[in-house]
């Protein structure tokens, strides 16, 4: 195994959500959303230091590099049991929804076209959707994470 993460289970205003990530990511799984929750990786030293590490994508580091792992046919698993637990606020919502946060999806984008030119139109599209969301208001782009992304323990 080069890359091992897990699920992970987030406070979201007092609710506690699971935010589940697939055992065996597929490329087409990076498209839709990052399949690695960072906060909880464990990777081969050697194999982040001969892809050159994490690239130089403000707010989407993590992401462009497991992408990048995953385009270069690196083992990549997730543990299906939660092994970390996270808070998720407004604060962490300004973060990640921004202008700056917008051009990274655009970078990332164009790391995909870099290794995978045949992709752009599923790249094109996807890039859209992702950044349709982070457009959206606040608490839209909460009802989509938590309807979408992650599964409410409390229910």
């Amino acid at each position: 195994m080069d890359i091992l993460g897990s699920n992970i289970e987030e406070d979201i205003n007092k609710a506690k959500y699971i935010k589940k990530v697939p055992h065996k990511p597929n490329l087409l799984s990076f498209f839709l959303r990052n399949p690695i929750n960072h906060m909880s990786v464990m990777y081969r030293k050697d194999k982040i230091i001969k892809l050159g590490g994490y690239p130089e994508i403000k707010f989407k580091e993590d992401y462009a590099l497991w992408l990048l792992a995953k385009m270069n046919g690196y083992n990549i698993a997730n543990l299906q049991e939660i092994l970390v637990k996270s808070r998720l606020n407004v604060l962490t919502l300004g973060r990640r929804k921004n202008i700056k946060a917008i051009i990274s999806e655009f970078k990332i984008q164009l790391l995909i076209l870099k290794k995978r030119p045949y992709l752009i139109l599923i790249s094109f599209v996807f890039f859209f959707i992702r950044v349709f969301i982070l457009l959206l208001p606040n608490f839209l782009y909460l009802f989509v994470v938590k309807r979408f992304n992650r599964s409410n323990i409390d229910a």
